[in-house]
Order: structure tokens, then C-alpha cells, then sequence
């Protein structure tokens, strides 16, 4: 959370089952393809729960209003 880089180091493992494919384990503080933590999306979706609107969670956590809207455009109903 805030304005501090995290810089990891993805650990490289082969799937037991099948020796064949290879697979990324990120830590669980991350998400795939996301520049921010778990710990960021998940407070932004407990905004939303709460019900607040994207404009006011994105000034709230000094992010783009369009990242904010997108994430929680996917997470819906019970899944919040």
C-alpha cells in the first residue's frame, strides 16, 4: 500500500504431474498482471461493499479512476 515498490522475484517450478510444463509462483501479496497488492484490491472491493463509488475510492487510494472502475466492474454481487 502507498507509494512503495515491491520487487520480486518469481519462483520457477515444474508441475509434478506431467514434468513437462513449468509454472510462475508469485507471492500470495500479488496478483498476476496487477500493479497493485492484494491488500490495495482488496480494501478498493470493501469501498465498494461499503458503498462507496469508484471516483471517491480511487481519490481515497490515489489511483486512476479508470483502474479503479475496471476492477470493480469484474468483482460483482456476492463475490464483493
Amino acid at each position: 500500500m502507498g507509494e512503495t515498490t515491491l520487487t520480486v522475484r518469481p519462483q520457477r517450478v515444474r508441475c509434478r504431474d506431467c514434468d513437462a510444463a513449468t509454472h510462475i509462483l508469485l507471492p500470495t501479496a500479488l496478483q498476476v498482471r496487477r500493479a497493485d497488492t492484494t491488500e490495495m484490491i482488496g480494501n478498493a472491493l470493501a469501498y465498494k461493499a461499503n458503498g462507496m463509488g469508484f471516483r471517491s475510492i480511487a481519490e481515497r487510494m490515489e489511483r486512476p479512476e479508470s483502474t479503479v472502475r475496471r476492477r470493480l466492474r469484474r468483482t460483482t454481487g456476492e463475490h464483493l
